[in-house]
């Protein structure tokens, strides 16, 4: 299976000193597509605090780099350059 997605959830909200929001997230699982190309989710932990609200938001992951001599499959795009 392939990690496409990042779970986390936001569990507080905070405001410092200058009044700007700040979001506490933490990450509670992952998305992975099964080689039949099915979304299966694995959950880690889930928040339990009050200020939950019960949803969680899905980023996407960076595509892991290729070993060495290996190439990019039909189909797919390149991944990008790596960051300096």
């Amino acid at each position: 299976m392939t990690r496409t997605h990042t779970l986390h959830a936001t569990t507080r909200e905070w405001v410092d000193g200058d009044g700007t929001k700040h979001k506490v997230r933490i990450e509670v699982g992952a998305i992975f597509r099964s080689k039949a190309g099915n979304l299966v989710v694995k959950l880690d932990a889930v928040p339990i605090t009050k200020e939950w609200s019960g949803w969680l938001a899905a980023d996407q992951c960076a595509p892991a780099p290729l070993p060495p001599g290996r190439r990019q499959p039909r189909g797919m795009p390149p991944p990008p350059p790596p960051e300096s």
